[in-house]
């Protein structure tokens, strides 16, 4: 009886993780929307496919750098040049411009914000 007890408890246990994890992921999903359609109305971008791979892109970084994220400056520095490089290849030379003139977009974009 005590096995079977313990068991039930195990496989509620870990269905509430598993539950907790998806919300999570969830919410960087929908922070990254909006950072993107932010992104995508500031440069002018009407491609929805480009739209969504910057979506993509975004919840990457917000994934990576969530809450309980170990990034120290120096990691955090590297980590935000590996974000410009995947926006550099979806954004024209000029686009990429105009957000890093635009240095809060930029950095909310990039993860130093």
């Amino acid at each position: 009886m005590k096995r079977i007890v313990m068991l039930v408890v195990l496989v509620f246990g870990f269905s509430l993780f598993s539950t907790a994890q998806e919300s999570k992921k969830d919410s960087y999903t929908e922070k990254a929307k909006v950072e993107s359609m932010e992104i995508s109305k500031f440069l002018n971008v009407t491609d929805q496919s480009i739209s969504d791979e910057i979506t993509n892109v975004l919840a990457y970084k917000n994934e990576e750098m969530g809450e309980n994220s170990p990034f120290g400056e120096e990691r955090k520095i590297i980590f935000a040049r590996h974000i410009e490089t995947k926006l550099s290849a979806l954004l024209t030379k000029e686009q990429l411009e105009k957000l890093k003139a635009n240095k809060k977009l930029y950095n909310k974009a990039v993860g130093l914000e």
